[in-house]
């Protein structure tokens, strides 16, 4: 009788630059403990591989007899219990899918087009340039047409110029706004998304905006209903908040009190002193509850915990995981390295990791894919 042989995975985490022995004996090493050849093969590397892209695809293909290669450059990774931040390194994963089909989409045209309209998709992992697709990335359309399906990445980061930002898959370096891969039958991809902040000041309705700029908030000036969200804070807090402090948009309005998590973080990128309007990362909408939010380091672990142990106690241990986490996460909000990952070994065991640091992180929220901001989004893989 024959027999299908399970999904596996396995995941590296090299801090070094682009070396070819070394990756080539890492690569080696992943495919013997995976027990044969990938399907899929998740990558993040810093921006100082981009001159050695064709060795490193290479030696996936070449040592790792990889098939199908997903990519993206930041400036930080993840690994098991560790990560990599601002550093040179490459992150990876090996994943045995015999059961699963892949569609790799480029474009959002294609995603109205795309032949897994016929089915329904486990989730999309998505990596997406911030330079060219948009802050919302091809989220719309993926909630359009494939409504209730996951879609777990974000924006990539790099280095300080626009060509240290780059997208690849086996074929090389590819010239596109995203990449989009939908994976189909033998896996499920359950989402986790862990904010890191909690509310201050008083929820109020956005009464006035256009595009990203908030005109008025419960009829008055937004920068004053910021000062008066920070002045509710005790002293102590007040010194944490400074560069700390966010804008929360309420997810559903039909909640009698808000919490942490019911909001979507975004950055205060800009404040017009003149008329005390705010300049967020992605626009509100008249209507919409906003509540200014602190930034925490004790929050953040605290859900991130919570929420992994709520899967875990649903879904059991999954075979393996590609996490997004935000660029202001890590030492910035924590003071010290690999806290995250920490989190998520200390729940999950030593399961395979891989993932970067985004500019924007996606994921979704009440089967509603959306863009956050300094949060960790992820994907945990589990037999269908």
């Amino acid at each position: 009788m024959s027999h299908t042989p399970p999904n596996r995975s396995v995941s590296c985490l090299l801090c070094t630059p682009f070396d070819g022995p070394s990756i080539r004996e890492a690569v080696s090493s992943c495919r013997k403990s995976l027990g044969g050849d990938p399907d899929l093969v998740i990558v993040a590397v810093s921006s100082d591989y981009r001159a050695h892209l064709p060795a490193l695809i290479e030696h996936f293909q070449i040592d790792g007899h990889a098939r199908r290669i997903i990519g993206s450059s930041t400036c930080g990774s993840f690994g098991v219990g560790k990560e990599l931040e601002n550093t040179s390194g490459v992150s990876f994963s090996f994943l045995r899918l015999p059961e699963t089909s892949f569609e790799l989409i480029r474009s959002k045209e294609a995603i109205g087009k795309s032949a897994l309209l016929d089915s329904v998709p486990a989730g999309f992992l998505v990596m997406a340039d911030p330079f060219r697709c948009g802050s919302q990335g091809p989220l719309r359309e993926i909630n359009t047409h494939f409504a209730g399906v996951p879609a777990v990445g974000g924006m990539i980061t790099g280095g300080p110029e626009d060509e240290d930002l780059f997208l690849f898959t086996e074929e090389g370096r590819v010239d596109a706004d995203f990449l989009a891969l939908g994976l189909c039958g033998g896996i499920r991809m359950v989402p986790l998304v862990a904010q890191g902040c909690r509310p201050v000041g008083e929820p109020m309705v956005v009464t006035g905006s256009r595009l990203n700029v908030v005109h008025s908030i419960g009829g008055r000036e937004p920068f004053r209903v910021l000062e008066e969200a920070f002045g509710s804070l005790g002293d102590s807090l007040k010194e944490a908040a400074d560069g700390n402090i966010f804008a929360g948009l309420a997810i559903r309005e039909e909640v009698d009190e808000f919490e942490a998590g019911d909001f979507l973080i975004r950055t205060i990128v800009g404040v017009d002193l003149d008329d005390g309007k705010l300049i967020l990362t992605s626009p509100p909408r008249v209507g919409q509850t906003l509540q200014f939010q602190l930034r925490n380091a004790g929050v953040a672990k605290q859900v991130l915990k919570e929420n992994c142990e709520s899967i875990k106690a649903e879904h059991g241990l999954p075979f393996s995981s590609f996490l997004c986490g935000g660029r202001g996460r890590g030492r910035r909000l924590y003071g010290e390295p690999d806290q995250d990952s920490a989190i998520i070994q200390e729940v999950f065991g030593a399961i395979p990791v891989t993932g970067f640091y985004g500019s924007g992180e996606f994921g979704p929220v009440a089967e509603v894919n959306f863009r956050h901001d300094h949060s960790l989004c992820g994907a945990l893989f589990y037999p269908a």
